[in-house]
């Protein structure tokens, strides 16, 4: 689309890990990664019709390998490229989370202070049964690596409740690791079986209504803490790339900060596809509200 300021950019296929709940590898096969030049390519083309962030795209994006090069070093080659303002990337996977990457999220101006890393549970018991492949202390580590090294990171995540044999106990380990990550925003699901998979054949189902209590409570909890987030960003200077128009007021314009958050504020000028600073005077559940500087 003309005039479009963000985009994503596909440059993996399919999926290599084999998780008890999805159905992925089995509909889309095995991982393909495309080769770089092909990326670079069609990054270009997209910066050549006016996009100034690239959001790269992959099913473990951060699993991607090609001839010899690795996830951190198409950041970097994606970052070369004139005119692009900003590079994000989803969905990651904990175990693939690298050291190289870290540092490569932290020295490259152009990445973006957000990542989304799905968790899917905060129990070792049911991790296990979903074949993660990691413990909650694993994707601990991983996280307060990120936050330690690069300032003002932002984590959003996934999480599946009512997984089969999720226990209170299970369910309450989910919370606590809700609490000490504090992610920026959640995205939270009852789970629901896909034929086909091992986790629809497995034994203790939790009964619907459970399931939906347990939601409920998380949904609450994830939303006081990203209410309590947003607020904190009052009286903040924040860079915004700006995207259009606001959705909730045409006088207005919306951008999104580094970290991810929707920031809407009044401007005349047509300052889309410009990165502006702007200083936040509200924080809402779903927005920030402030004025251009």
């Amino acid at each position: 689309d003309k005039g479009k300021v963000t985009s994503f950019l596909s440059i993996q296929q399919g999926c290599n890990k084999t998780c008890t709940y999805c159905i992925v590898p089995t509909v889309r096969g095995k991982e393909i990664n495309r080769p770089a030049d092909d990326i670079l390519l069609e990054a270009n083309y997209l910066i050549q019709k006016g996009v100034k962030e690239i959001t790269l795209i992959g099913q473990t994006v951060n699993s991607w390998k090609s001839n010899g090069l690795k996830f951190s070093d198409l950041l970097n080659l994606v970052g070369e490229l004139e005119s692009l303002e900003r590079i994000r990337f989803t969905t990651s996977y904990p175990r693939d989370f690298t050291k190289k990457l870290i540092k490569t999220m932290k020295t490259n101006p152009k990445v973006c202070s957000h990542i989304h890393l799905p968790v899917q549970s905060g129990s070792n018991n049911i991790l296990s049964k979903m074949n993660r492949t990691y413990t909650s202390q694993w994707y601990l580590d991983v996280v307060n690596r990120l936050k330690d090294e690069i300032a003002d990171m932002a984590v959003s995540s996934d999480i599946i409740v009512g997984f089969p044999g999720e226990t209170e106990k299970d369910f309450e380990q989910t919370l606590k690791l809700i609490e000490e990550v504090e992610f920026d925003t959640c995205f939270s699901f009852k789970y629901s079986p896909r034929p086909g998979t091992p986790a629809a054949v497995m034994e203790n189902f939790i009964d619907s209504d459970i399931a939906g209590k347990r939601l409920s409570i998380l949904q609450e909890f994830q939303r006081k803490i990203t209410y309590k987030k947003n607020e904190e960003r009052a009286g903040k200077i924040e860079e915004v790339l700006v995207e259009g128009i606001s959705k909730n007021d045409p006088e207005n314009l919306m951008g999104r900060t580094s970290q991810n958050r929707i920031v809407n504020f009044a401007a005349k000028n047509n300052l889309v596809g410009r990165l502006v600073n702007v200083k936040i005077n509200n924080g809402f559940q779903n927005s920030l509200l402030g004025t251009i500087i």
